[in-house]
This record gives structure tokens, C-alpha cells and sequence, in this order.
């Protein structure tokens, strides 16, 4: 069993060279990407999918179309079924049988099912399919599994977070499992935790979120005099699972020294009024921001001194990505999903720890040499993320599962090239 990682030196900067490695092949690959969730779940509408709702599923359908592929998404939806198309993805609304749309979201999540998206599975349609959600959606992950072997189509399965079935959808989890040829997991943790539970019985690889340069790039800016205020942005949901408390906490202490300080967070979340009150009984002033544009958030990064996260748990955190191709240095927690993307490009600081946080926080802003070397550091780090680059490395991983589908004994030499094991 082997166990990869997206993670490269490899930097892959030039447009063109990227359409000239997607077409080494000589071929267009037909990916049909499947996660079987009705958007509606989470409060939004099938028609915000691609605009108002973006993420990783988003982020990598629209580079691979950009690049050249054929990549269609298949989701499922709670009002009758249809088709649109985005930037060159076509998307897949399917009707599904579920619980009734009043019942709470834990009830309704990964219990959906359809047999419009079973027969979308078609291998005259499809080169490889990308489960999204492996751990979660154990119900479809089997049956799409099954479907995907009976049509002889390599299956590349996607861990975005577990959930405990019952012993029927263990059941199908277990198949599934079996059925799948790559996982792709969010970080080395997830990827350990994968293979201890039986899930990883093939090859596994880290899948990263990656940025667009676009919108997040680097400005100049002059050193900030130790003088002017300290301006710390966070960016996280106000959650048990974020650990806003110990953020409050550590701002706090580190407003007590000689530092002056501006707080801005970008959030929402049950915990708001209590973060909030911390900071008002300390006087820290602060700024509450929600549902800010990308590029809102972009310059926030670059108009800021530190981005300050103290998530206890994460799967693969793109905030400190996107920061740090911002130019912004980067403290944060010391756990999988953020040490994997920050490695020694930030200051990580054992979760829970607000004292270990106010101190990192007075580094920074005391040393404006460190502030730059941590600012080098992230935009070193943060070139190998690019959704361009990951995505390059992604379709290796598909190239070497259609290789090896046509041919038992092919060696993985377009992975090698691509990825570092581990």
C-alpha cells in the first residue's frame, strides 16, 4: 500500500505549459465528478452552485475545463431535476428519494438516494469517476462503486469528512471501500486514519485546496513601524471546532503589552457574542465582516499584518493557503489540515495554548525582519497550490488508474514524476 501526496517542488507557472501537459495525452478526459448532496441541505439553491457557492468540488471542475477536459458534476436536488452548464462543466441536478425536506439537516445528510445519478454512471460517458465524500455518503459511495465496476470505469474516491452510519450503510461503506482503486485524502492524519479503519486498502494521496492567482497575489508594502497599530484579520467560522475563545483570549493578552491592535473578523457563528463580549471587557477593538466577495477577502489579506487561526480540528485549511499567497504572514494551530499547507512558511503554536499564541503574535509584530522572512516564506510556499499545479497532478493520478485499468503490470511513472510518497 503506498501512500502519496500532492505536495511538489515542482512549480508549473506558464499557461502554456499547462495545455501542453494536458494534451501529452493526446486526449480529452471525460470526468464525471458525483457527490450526492441536495444543496437545499444547506440553505442554498441549485442554481447557486458555481457562483454564490464555491468550494473545493467548484474550484477543481472549473480549472480541469480551463485546461481542456470534459468534466461534467453530478449533484443531486430536492425540486425537479435539470441541467445547466458553467465556464465548460456541465451540471447534473437529480431527482432523489429522501426524508422529508422539514426534517433537521444531521437526518437528511448522506441518506439520499438516486437512481438517475446510478444511471448517469456510463462508461460511454465517463473515462473516471471522482466520488466526493467517501466517508460521509455511504449509501451512493457503494452503489456508484458498484456502477463504476460494472462499467469498467476507474473510481478515484474523495474523503471531505467521516460520519458514523448505521449497519446498512456500513455495510455499502465497506464495499465501496473496496471497489475504489485511489483515495484521496485531506491530509497525512486523514490518510493514517483512512488506512487504520479499512477504508485505504489501494494507493492514497493528499488532496489539497489550492487558490486562484488572480484574485490572491502579493502587493508592495512597506514595513509596518512598530508605532502604527498591530492589525490582526481572522478568518473562520465562530464554532466550538475553530476555537474562537482562544483567539479572543490570545488577542487580549497580547493587547495588554505595548502593542496597539485593530481586529478584524471575517465569521459567523453561535459564538459570536461571546467572543465578542471577551474582546469589549478588554477593549480590543474590533470589526465583525460576513459574506464578503473573494476578492473582498483577498484584500484583506494583503491590507493586514497577520492572519491569526486556532482551529482545534481541520481537514485541508485554504485560508492560511490563501494568505500566505497574499504575502501575509501566517500563526495558526499546530494540527493536520494546517501543517501540512503552512509546514515552516508560519509560526504554529500547539492548539489551545492563547498564552503560545499572544507570544507569537508579539514576534511578529515587534520584529519587522521576522514579519518579512515569514512573508518570503508564504509566497515560497504557497506557489506549489495553485489550482493549475494541483490539478495537473490530479489528472496524472487519472491517466495512471485508466493505464493500469487497460493494463495489470502498467508502472506508475507519471505518478512518481508527479507526486512525492510518502
Amino acid at each position: 500500500m503506498m501512500l502519496g501526496t500532492f505536495r511538489s517542488e515542482r512549480s508549473f507557472q506558464s499557461k502554456t505549459d499547462h495545455h501542453w501537459e494536458y494534451g501529452v495525452k493526446n486526449k480529452k478526459l471525460r470526468i464525471a465528478h458525483v457527490q450526492p448532496i441536495a444543496l437545499d441541505i444547506f440553505g442554498h439553491r441549485d442554481e447557486d452552485w458555481g457562483t454564490k457557492v464555491q468550494y473545493f468540488l467548484t474550484n477543481i471542475a472549473f480549472t480541469q475545463a480551463r485546461l481542456g477536459d470534459q468534466p461534467a458534476v453530478h449533484l443531486l436536488t430536492s425540486a425537479k431535476p435539470k441541467q445547466m452548464e458553467l465556464s465548460g462543466v456541465r451540471v447534473h441536478f437529480h431527482s432523489c428519494w429522501q426524508f422529508p425536506t422539514s426534517w433537521p439537516v444531521t437526518a437528511r445528510f448522506g441518506r439520499q438516494f438516486s437512481f438517475s445519478m446510478i444511471k448517469a454512471i456510463r462508461n460511454d460517458e465517463s473515462d473516471v469517476i471522482h466520488f466526493h465524500g467517501a466517508r460521509s455518503l455511504h449509501l451512493m459511495h457503494g452503489v456508484i462503486a458498484w456502477k463504476a465496476h460494472i462499467e469498467g470505469i476507474p473510481l478515484v474516491s474523495q474523503d471531505h469528512g467521516p460520519r458514523r452510519g448505521r449497519w446498512i450503510e456500513e455495510s455499502f461503506r465497506k464495499y465501496g471501500s473496496r471497489r475504489t482503486d485511489v483515495f484521496l485524502g485531506a491530509n497525512e492524519d486523514s490518510l493514517s486514519e483512512l488506512r487504520s479503519t479499512g477504508y485505504l486498502r489501494n494507493k492514497g494521496y493528499i488532496a489539497p485546496n489550492g487558490f486562484d492567482p488572480k484574485l490572491f497575489y502579493p502587493t508592495e508594502r512597506s514595513l509596518r513601524h512598530t508605532d502604527a497599530p498591530f492589525k490582526i484579520l481572522v478568518v473562520s467560522r465562530l464554532w466550538e471546532d475553530k476555537d474562537p475563545f482562544t483567539m479572543a483570549e490570545a488577542v487580549c493578552r497580547f493587547a495588554q503589552g505595548t502593542h496597539r491592535v485593530e481586529l478584524t473578523v471575517i465569521g459567523q457563528g453561535v459564538l459570536r457574542s461571546q467572543v465578542e463580549e471577551r474582546l469589549f471587557r478588554a477593549e480590543v477593538p474590533v470589526t465583525f465582516k460576513e459574506h464578503l466577495s473573494h476578492q473582498e477577502i483577498a484584500d484583506l489579506y494583503r491590507s493586514h499584518d497577520v492572519l491569526l487561526l486556532t482551529s482545534l480540528r481541520e481537514g485541508w485549511n485554504q485560508v492560511t493557503i490563501e494568505a500566505m499567497a497574499c504575502g501575509l504572514p501566517v500563526v495558526a494551530s499546530d494540527i493536520p489540515g494546517i501543517r501540512d499547507g503552512v509546514c515552516d512558511a508560519g509560526i504554529l503554536v500547539p492548539p489551545a495554548m492563547p498564552d503560545l499564541f499572544a507570544e507569537a503574535l508579539t514576534k511578529i509584530a515587534s520584529n519587522p525582519s521576522i514579519a518579512l522572512e515569514y512573508r518570503n516564506r508564504g509566497l515560497a510556499r504557497s506557489r506549489r497550490f495553485t489550482w493549475d499545479a494541483l490539478m495537473l497532478r490530479l489528472r496524472r493520478i487519472y491517466l495512471t488508474q485508466l493505464d493500469s485499468s487497460h493494463d495489470s503490470d502498467a508502472q506508475t511513472h507519471d505518478e512518481a514524476e508527479a507526486l512525492e510518497f510518502i
